[in-house]
């Protein structure tokens, strides 16, 4: 591969690491990893040679890259494919937060959420109690970001969209802020050629403008004494360390986390701020760079301000809305319920409804949780993604497939069974999706077409 000759001349001057070595990494294959759904796990099992990432127990790189899209599990939300390097999220989350025993419950904000990544790993790492608020300002990444989410199956997870200002409306109310921010993506050089392509000189200057938009916008929504995990996918000192400078700049405290050494991060420092950059020719997976602050300024707090607010239930439109009729939620464990969101039925944790109602009358909600039930035809059906609910299970009867039918329902294809009611359609133990008998038709496949394997995946790319 060859890098832009401006790119390695900045890298060259800056005298920060071998150039040498990272050229040659980056003329080698990119490191294949995944993150296991730590319930799900237990229901499959992944057929490839891998090694643990060392930052996060679920974790695992993969050795040689696999289809992917060619294990059910993929598609089931039993794994998430994922950069070794971005999954050291959950290692800064477990050392802020070290006790799980704590009954107050948390709102993590997960600013730029898309594709998912980030997020799917924080809902698999935060309690019951926690709320977690996935937040995509483009809209053309939404649609992937509620898929993903759907999929992985968690619950305690809003999905909103809109531009990141809105949070304004928010002050002091998110406990942790994740800011994974658009960058200039040179960490991606060797993963996407196409970084390489589009990579200009200029590109940065570009990139910082909407990074500190964004912070503005984070520091505003933070609570005083929260904390905000800021990262990117690039090397341009401005982009990552500069940033963080700026933020210490205007009082916020840089968090220092116990790192092994034999990890053999790198960490960058200037003045009191400084952060850890992950490198291609030292450490698994790709560039990445990711700082912890906490903020310590004081000011009002959200429960002030929202004191008033008209607690009535409303729909993502904001209209008041009443369910024509409440559906079974007898299987929901304790401490849920039910929330009326367009034609859909989806469970909550109940504990959530306060903050999830002040969301929706600002922010353009895509989920508010998880569905279970979809208002079709005068009647409540169950929705296709409730199949893909971990913290529950569905009263439902399951078909068992081998892998190939397993394969083939997931191309939206008719299988020989001979349906009587709506059933949970498994690969094994896991759950895909659902099916159902309806008149002359003894099966009718339920997969959402937009979710489908385009494809049968030949055996020898699995």
């Amino acid at each position: 591969m060859k890098l832009p000759e401006a790119f390695l001349e900045r890298i060259r001057s800056e005298g920060r690491w071998s150039q040498e070595a990272f050229v040659h990494a980056h003329n080698q294959p990119a490191t294949a990893a995944l993150r296991l759904h730590p319930i799900k796990f237990r229901k499959f099992s992944i057929d490839y040679d891998v090694r643990p990432v060392p930052w996060c127990p679920w974790g695992r790189m993969v050795y040689p890259r696999p289809l992917f899209a060619g294990h059910p599990a993929f598609h089931a939300g039993g794994f998430y494919v994922q950069e070794p390097s971005s999954m050291f999220l959950w290692y800064v989350l477990e050392a802020l937060f070290p006790e799980k025993t704590g009954k107050a419950p948390r709102v993590v904000v997960d600013l730029c959420a898309a594709p998912g990544g980030k997020t799917t790993l924080v809902a698999s790492w935060k309690r019951s109690q926690d709320l977690l608020v996935a937040h995509e300002a483009q809209a053309d990444r939404a649609g992937a970001l509620k898929e993903n989410v759907l999929r992985w199956g968690q619950s305690g997870v809003m999905v909103t969209g809109g531009s990141t200002r809105s949070w304004q409306t928010f002050p002091d109310f998110a406990d942790v802020v994740i800011a994974d921010v658009p960058c200039s993506g040179e960490g991606l050089f060797r993963k996407d050629p196409t970084y390489v392509k589009t990579w200009k000189p200029w590109l940065s200057r570009q990139c910082v403008a909407v990074q500190k938009s964004i912070l503005q916008d984070a520091e505003i929504l933070l609570k005083p004494g929260g904390f905000l995990i800021y990262s990117t996918c690039t090397y341009h000192p401005d982009e990552n360390l500069r940033q963080v400078a700026s933020l210490v700049a205007r009082g916020w405290r840089c968090v220092a986390l116990p790192i092994p050494e034999d990890w053999c991060i790198t960490v960058l420092e200037e003045g009191h701020a400084f952060g850890w950059q992950f490198l291609p020719h030292i450490n698994p997976g790709e560039g990445f760079f990711i700082s912890v602050l906490q903020k310590m300024e004081t000011g009002p707090s959200f429960a002030k301000r929202s004191a008033n607010h008209d607690a009535t239930r409303r729909d993502w439109k904001g209209q008041e809305c009443q369910p024509p009729q409440s559906p079974d939620l007898s299987f929901l464990p304790q401490g849920y319920t039910g929330w009326v969101f367009g034609n859909q039925y989806a469970a909550v944790w109940t504990e959530h409804l306060p903050w999830i109602m002040k969301l929706a009358a600002s922010l353009k909600v895509h989920l508010p949780g998880l569905p279970v039930y979809e208002w079709k035809g005068n009647t409540w059906h169950w929705h296709p993604a409730a199949a893909h609910a971990s913290d529950w299970d569905l009263p439902l009867p399951d078909l068992k497939l081998d892998r190939e039918e397993a394969l083939k329902y997931l191309t939206c294809q008719t299988l020989p069974y001979d349906l009587k009611e709506t059933t949970r359609v498994c690969w094994g133990e896991l759950p895909l999706g659902l099916a159902k008998g309806f008149g002359k038709r003894p099966f009718v496949n339920l997969y959402p077409p937009g979710w489908r394997l385009r494809k049968m995946p030949v055996a020898g790319q699995i």
